[in-house]
């Protein structure tokens, strides 16, 4: 396995941010794992572009907390957009229990009638060898992989609608999943992120 980079721990300045992003308005996302880390900042993002962000989480209380800093963190200047009009709600989604998924999914189809882009950020990883959830799955597997693919077999129909609509730009709808660099320094968690590549390429 390849080691981490020195380009990945120290990333230079980014050629592409916010200010490169047009006005998203009218457009429907949602970001697993949305109340921390890459996830929390992918979904602040997308709320002062004006996006309508739906934090896919099992804690409420991160949930709330990290919209209610969201909603008071000020924006990164942006020339072109004007913030204002975003929406950033919770959805209730525990990737730990396959049962509990379809109703999440369900949740989010009543509420909506498109999904423009869903980033699949939730992961774990350092988790204790042999664990299971519910299911009886190990725990990497289960959540950085069956969980992620479970939800998105219930959105994709309506991904698909939306990628159909006269008002979605060509190629403006995504599916995205999200690894980890983690996948090259543990074997644990090299087996669970094939897993998670396996989900995206299905």
């Amino acid at each position: 396995m390849s080691a981490i980079t020195w380009r990945e721990t120290s990333p230079p300045k980014p050629a592409f941010t916010e200010r490169n992003i047009p006005d998203q308005y009218g457009r429907v996302f949602i970001v697993t794992g949305g109340s921390s880390g890459c996830g929390y900042e992918i979904a602040k993002a997308v709320f002062n572009l004006n996006g309508h962000v739906h934090i896919a989480e099992r804690s409420a209380d991160k949930a709330q907390a990290a919209i209610d800093k969201t909603k008071a963190e000020p924006f990164a200047s942006n020339h072109s957009v004007t913030s204002g009009k975003g929406i950033i709600e919770f959805l209730q989604l525990d990737l730990d229990d396959l049962a509990s998924i379809k109703a999440s999914a369900a949740t989010f189809l009543s509420r909506e009638s498109r999904l423009d882009v869903i980033w699949h950020n939730a992961g774990i990883g350092g988790g204790a060898q042999g664990s299971t959830t519910v299911q009886g799955f190990e725990t990497h597997l289960r959540v950085n992989a069956l969980g992620p693919f479970l939800f998105q077999h219930f959105l994709t129909p309506l991904c698909l609608e939306t990628a159909a609509r006269s008002d979605t730009l060509r190629n403006y709808t995504r599916v995205i999943w999200v690894t980890s660099s983690e996948i090259r320094v543990s074997t644990q968690s090299t087996e669970a992120f094939q897993g998670y590549h396996l989900a995206s390429a299905l």
